[in-house]
């Protein structure tokens, strides 16, 4: 489920997302572009190549720079959470070919094209380079034998979030000076066909303007958890399954990823920095002890009741699979702030659990600290107060 509102991170960027129309056919958007993530993203790229034998990619200078707009123009068309539109069409309708042909006139539209989007807040690299190859759905992935050249754009916009795009092609790199840093830039969206996307001014950044952390105050609202808890068991005992077991340390950590979703106001099995809910410290050691790897996560948005939400995921067949599901024991749900998580797994024979009683629901108004970097995985409480 998408939300339209837009996130409120503060970075260090001084342009507005997006800005007033300059004229019909045209609008504009402020971000930056971010050269050395896309060096990063191409270096892991080759690396990979490299591993299966394959010649690496050249960084192709043009191919960046139409790159760069195209993740720009993503970044534009944003809806909501943003968290998919892996071939979202040009504002102004036509293909990637044409796009390029405009970016890039010595291109030759016959040499092997390849093309990938994805956006994802605060990623890390490598979380982004496999989902780029996941989301390659024109001429193939970037481990063809036959590629040579490439082009990465990294958009970051004033709200925190990074679009991203690659482009292939099989014709040898003819421009190989790639700027470094960050630049932030002011860029016109064409919205009509015969109107051009370009670049309206770029200063280079003496700064790192990447988001590196936050801070979200809200409420961990065990009250709506317990119900979810019931109505799913009564789910089950339908189907004539055996009841979850409502776990203690499964809901702390959907309390702390719904509150994860409200900070970045985004809905994503992702995580703000990259991994998954499994990594979290401080319970990563506890999970790995207690628990087999396999796990489960449904998430959701905008429901009032507990009733709305396990009707909603009864009624998405893969959300109702985990529901029903003959592979886990055990469940924690989480609610912040109209977000919902529900977690599930299966612990090990020695696992020593804790149930979440029925006589201790309750509602605290909690700060979490989000960590957004490979450096410091964790999200913890620093400050809880029973309502």
């Amino acid at each position: 489920m998408s939300k339209t509102t837009s996130v409120l991170l503060a970075i260090l960027l001084c342009a507005a997302a997006i800005l007033p129309a300059a004229a019909q056919s045209t609008s504009t958007i402020a971000g930056v572009f971010d050269y050395d993530k896309a060096k990063k993203v191409v270096k892991n790229i080759n690396n990979i190549r490299q591993s299966q034998g394959l010649r690496p990619l050249k960084m192709d200078a043009s191919l960046t720079e139409a790159a760069m707009l195209r993740a720009a123009k993503l970044a534009f068309q944003r809806e909501g959470n943003g968290l998919y539109n892996a071939n979202t069409p040009r504002p102004n309708g036509g293909s990637e070919v044409m796009f390029l042909e405009e970016q890039c006139p010595n291109l030759n539209s016959a040499d092997g094209l390849g093309f990938a989007c994805a956006i994802h807040p605060f990623t890390d690299i490598g979380p982004i380079v496999k989902a780029l190859n996941q989301k390659n759905r024109v001429g193939g992935s970037y481990l063809k034998s036959s590629r040579q050249s490439i082009g990465c754009g990294a958009f970051l916009s004033p709200d925190g979030f990074y679009s991203w795009t690659i482009y292939l092609t099989s014709a040898a790199a003819t421009k190989t000076d790639i700027p470094s840093g960050q630049w932030t830039v002011d860029i016109a969206i064409a919205l009509k066909e015969n109107e051009r996307t370009q670049v309206l001014s770029r200063t280079k950044s003496d700064t790192d303007l990447t988001p590196t952390s936050f801070e979200v105050t809200g409420h961990f609202n065990y009250d709506k958890a317990m119900e979810v808890m019931e109505l799913v068991n009564q789910e089950r005992s339908r189907r004539g399954l055996k009841p979850y077991f409502f776990d203690s340390t499964l809901t702390e950590l959907a309390m702390i990823r719904s509150a994860e979703m409200k900070g970045t106001e985004t809905m994503s099995h992702v995580r703000p920095n990259g991994g998954y809910v499994d990594i979290i410290k401080p319970y990563f050691e506890v999970l790995v002890i207690n628990y087999s790897p396999s796990k489960g996560e449904n998430i959701g948005f905008g429901q009032e009741t507990a009733e709305e939400v396990v009707n909603a995921w009864m009624n998405s067949p893969g959300h109702c699979a985990a529901i029903i599901s003959k592979d886990f024991t055990c469940m924690g749900a989480g609610e912040f702030d109209g977000y919902w998580t529900q977690l599930f797994m299966t612990p090990k024979p020695s696992s020593k659990l804790v149930r979440v009683k029925k006589s201790s629901p309750h509602v605290e108004e909690v700060t979490v600290r989000v960590a957004l970097t490979r450096d410091g995985e964790e999200s913890r409480v620093l400050k809880r107060k029973r309502q």
